[in-house]
Formats: C-alpha cells, structure tokens, sequence
C-alpha cells in the first residue's frame, strides 16, 4: 500500500491558492490509492472560508480551537500534539510524509516532531513562491527535510543553488489542473465590451490589484469598451468595493469557491495578474483551462513554463522591484495588442497548453513518487540545542536575527536628534520595541498596509509612506529582515518628501 502524506493548512481552510491547491493535490492521490489527510487549523481571522467540498478519500483534521497561528511566542505544543494525533490516525505502524506550508511555525511543528518521534515523520520542503519569507523558511528547516521540491522546474533550481549539497534531493513537482475536453464557446467581441477578470488575493503589495484599477481606467481614455471583474478576498476589498461604486468597468466579488469561480472564468476573455511574486499560480492556470488569454507580469517563477508568450499569453517583464507607475499603461497596451492578435484565439493555445503539459494528474505522479522517496529514506531529525520554533516575537528567532536590537541602536545613535520614522509595524518592529523606545527619537511607524494607517503601534502613530513628510520626519529606517531588499527598492516614495533612508542589514 502507498505511503501515507498529511497536507498542513496553518490558516485553516481559506481562500488562498495553497489551500486550493492542498486540496486538488489530495484528491488526486487518493484516487491514485494513498492515505491522504489534510490538517487544517481553525480559519484566520479575517479570511474567508473556501466553499469547496473536500475530495473523495481524503481525510479532514481540523481543530477551530488551536491558537492563530503564530501567536504562541514559540510554544508549538498545541500544534505537534494535533499534528501527532492526525499521524497515528491515518498510519498507525507506517512513517507519514508531513508537508507544511504557510507560516513558519507550521513547519517548526513539524520539525519539532521530527526530534521527537523521527522514525514516524519524514518532512517535505514544498516551495511555492521565490519570496523572501518562504527562502528565510526553508533555510531555518532544511536540516530536517527528506525531501525538497519547488512547484516549477525555476524555483527547484533556486532551491539547488541555495542549498548545493541536498541537489540530489530537489525535485521539481509542477502545480497541474483538470482542463475541460474543449474550451468553453464565448460570444464573438464584436458589439460587446471586452471582459477581463483577475482572481486571487485582493491585495496591493504582491498583487498589485490597485494597478489594474489604473490599468482600467487607462482603457476607458483610450475608449476600449471593457469590464474589469476583481474575485477575492483580503485587506484591498473594502477599497476597492468602494472604487467599484464609482466605476462602471469595474466589477468587485468577494472571494467565491472554485465552483462558483469556473462560471465567471467562462464568461471572461482575458486573465491579468501583475504580481511582483508568484509561484506556478493556480489562478493563471484556472483561467488557462478554461480558455482566457493570460496578460500577466514576468515573475521569477514557473510563468515562463507555463506561457510561451506570445502565442498563448503576454508576458511582461516587470520585476518586483519594478515601479508600479509604468505597469498601468503597459498592461493596456498588451490588451489592445492582444485584440489585434485575436483574444480567443489566444485562449484556445493556453487551454491546450495546460491540457497537454500540466493536468493534475501529472502532478499527483511527480509528487506521489516524491513522498515515497522521502519515506523510504533515512529519518532527519531535528538538531537538539535548536529551538525549531520559528515566530517567537524575540530577536533570535526566524524573523528578527539575534543583533538586530544592536544594529538598530547603532543606526539610531548615528542619526542623533533627527525625527526619526521606522518602517513596518510588524514582528520586526514589535521585537524591537526597547531600542526604539530608549531613543527618544522615533515620532512615528510607517506601514504599506493603508489598513494601518491611523491606528498606534508602540504608542507612536501609524501613517502610509506616501504621508510620511507630514508627520515632520527627517529620516526613515527600514525595520525589517525579511522584506529589506524589496522595501530598499522603493524608497523613492519617502525621498520624493525629502526623507532620508537607512537600512539595517545590507549597505
């Protein structure tokens, strides 16, 4: 009999591409025979329930009582005795392949039992998306996977540059989905506005969603008769539910199942996603199945595997760093470009390329053969003297380094009497609350979250980067490990108000 697996939903079962494709990955190996269980954590506040119905044979665990995720300051005991329990259910005497996703401390559970119990856990490090965060992650935890994959053929050979003595371990396992036998028919262009749809995270910082607003409204100056249909969930709905009041072109739908998704796929033309990151996305290769023609952004990710541009999509080579002010206008030109070249003929090629190169089905087969080699392999238990906690909230852990309470002293102490404003209200920040307090010279907590803004964290106000000048700031310094880099690249925000800005770790 097949070697049994757990999928780990730390956010429980809401509406993300993880959760889709934790659940369409189950289904499949099941129906090729294995145990499967899907462990979900209660919902994160905040998110919307996916309304998907769990596949045939595979097995729900699921405790609405756990703590959130990454709240316990390092206590991973109510998740490893839940983890343990779904593990002595669905393989009593047999070794269980654990794959974590999400947040940090999922994974920490998960290597926490690989200590404890090594002979019935081997763990996989499953990669979805290049970002800083998800590399920080698996550099903390691979001492204790069997296995590593990442969901394209690009990111697995990131993942065999950054850690070159595991490359025999690395697979590439890419994400797959049903495509219908043909396409579904739409009705001719002519006499009807062009619909575009994107769905996922409604968010900005990634995603980019506010873009294709601009991007919209760029259309409607250039008079192309056109309606943009925004599907999701997260923190940007509520403003852009409000921009949708006023915009005739623009449709907003709270986050909807992959049922209720399907239907609205078929009656779009185009797909759009302007992400500065992305892995294999499940969205694009939902609407490729069922017939749009993508219009997205290069990502370093598995898009290129995905889109031979531009015969069955357009890619756009703008990078995360890349500013959003061009991003607009291009993304219209390559939708004007692509009524040239005919949107529905475009569409047909990117049905066909996922029918024949990326069915889940394919991909049940790469990762049933991934966990059966993980499983037969020697157990890799985590070392004793380290804490496999991950969001601890205290410097030291995986997301705040041990010195950054000194750097920050030290950068604070250099810049004197000047009114000073931190970057991020986050955990990095949090974590750095006495160093920032001693001072005397912090006035304020900038945050590219506008859901922030006008709330207090450490008792100093919150403002977006955009109103940084008002609050009389000279100088601005970057709080954050993880994020650095990318907040590094658009700093021009704050020294179009005359700020000066400082980072911590690089430069």
């Amino acid at each position: 009999m097949p070697s049994a697996a757990l999928l780990i939903l730390p956010q429980g079962l809401t509406v993300t591409g993880v959760t889709t494709w934790a659940l369409r990955l189950g289904g499949a190996l099941a129906r090729a025979g294995r145990p499967v269980g899907v462990i979900a954590h209660g919902s994160a506040p905040g998110h919307r329930v996916l309304g998907a119905a769990i596949p045939a044979g595979v097995r729900l665990f699921r405790d609405d009582s756990l703590p959130e995720i990454g709240s316990t300051k390092g206590d991973l005991t109510p998740f490893c005795s839940f983890y343990q329990d779904a593990i002595d259910r669905i393989s009593p005497e047999h070794p269980v392949a654990l794959v974590p996703t999400r947040h940090g401390d999922c994974f920490g559970a998960c290597a926490a039992l690989a200590r404890e119990i090594p002979g019935r856990v081997r763990v996989l490090g499953w990669q979805h998306l290049d970002s800083s965060y998800e590399n920080a992650v698996l550099a903390r935890y691979e001492p204790c996977f069997a296995r590593m994959t990442g969901v394209s053929e690009h990111i697995a050979g990131l993942l065999r540059s950054r850690f070159p003595e595991r490359a025999g371990d690395i697979r590439a396992v890419a994400n797959g989905i049903d495509a219908p036998s043909d396409p579904p028919q739409r009705r001719p262009l002519p006499g009807r506005p062009l619909e575009l749809i994107f769905t996922g995270r409604l968010e900005h910082e990634q995603k980019r969603v506010l873009a294709l607003v601009e991007m919209s409204r760029r259309l409607t100056g250039l008079n192309v008769a056109h309606r943009l249909t925004l599907v999701g969930d997260g923190p940007a709905l509520t403003r852009l539910e409000a921009i949708a009041e006023a915009s005739p072109a623009l449709r907003v739908i709270p986050g909807v199942g992959p049922d209720a998704i399907t239907p609205l796929l078929d009656e779009s033309d185009v797909f759009l996603l302007a992400s500065r990151q992305e892995g294999m996305s499940i969205s694009l290769l939902e609407a490729m199945a069922r017939g749009c023609a993508p219009v997205i952004t290069r990502t370093a990710s598995g898009a290129p595997e995905v889109i031979d541009s531009p015969a069955c999509g357009r890619l756009n080579d703008f990078d995360e760093h890349t500013s959003d002010d061009p991003l607009a206008p291009r993304l219209a030109d390559e939708i004007r470009a692509g009524q040239r070249d005919g949107v529905h003929v475009i569409g047909r090629r990117a049905w066909r390329r996922v029918r024949d190169h990326l069915s889940l089905e394919a991909q049940a087969t790469r990762a049933g053969a991934l966990i059966d080699e993980a499983l037969h392999s020697p157990p890799r238990a985590w070392p004793a003297k380290l804490d496999p906690a991950f969001a601890t909230g205290a410097p030291g852990s995986g997301t705040v380094p041990a010195d950054a309470p000194e750097r920050l002293r030290h950068v604070l102490e250099q810049l004197g009497r000047n009114r000073i404003l931190i970057h991020g209200a986050g955990a990095h920040t949090l974590a750095l609350r006495d160093a920032i307090g001693a001072s005397g010279s912090v006035i304020a907590i900038s945050d590219d979250n506008p859901e922030l803004a006008g709330r207090r964290v450490l008792g100093l106000p919150v403002v977006e980067p955009k109103n940084a000048g008002a609050t009389g700031a000279t100088d601005v310094v970057i709080s954050s490990w993880l994020h650095e880099e990318a907040i590094w690249s658009r700093r021009e925000v704050f020294e179009r108000q005359g700020l000066r800005v400082h980072r911590l770790y690089t430069g």
